[in-house]
């Protein structure tokens, strides 16, 4: 049972949050950010999928919006590493699946960039 004192937050619920809260909201909605992560995550996952014919190690590209995730046929922590020295940050998830978790900010160009990147790192790795 909670008790006066025991659960709370310096922030929580005050006027300031309530304005973050909504300002975020005003954001999400007047930008239109889930229809934009929708649009650039279709073209990241194209621009990823039509690297697969030139890589072998690209079993499958998949995702929802800006969550992405290519599976490999190799342990994804060299190409981890591999895309972090070339200046892309990318995760794995699992032993053999690059994340890609883009901001929803992500410009065309950044795309772009992600997907050459990854273009060359691909080349290097044996399927």
């Amino acid at each position: 049972m909670l008790t006066a004192g025991s659960h709370g937050s310096t922030f929580g619920g005050t006027p300031f949050v309530a304005q973050v809260a909504l300002a975020t909201l005003t954001t999400v909605i007047g930008d239109k950010l889930p229809e934009r992560a929708a649009r650039m995550g279709r073209e990241l996952m194209d621009g990823l999928r039509a690297l697969q014919p030139t890589h072998p190690v690209i079993r499958q590209v998949r995702g929802r919006g800006l969550l992405i995730g290519i599976e490999v046929s190799t342990p994804a922590a060299p190409i981890v590493d591999a895309c972090r020295e070339a200046g892309l940050l990318v995760l794995s998830a699992g032993e053999k699946v690059v994340r890609l978790v883009p901001p929803l900010i992500v410009e065309s160009a950044d795309i772009r960039r992600a997907i050459d990147v990854l273009n060359t790192v691909l080349a290097k790795v044996k399927a």
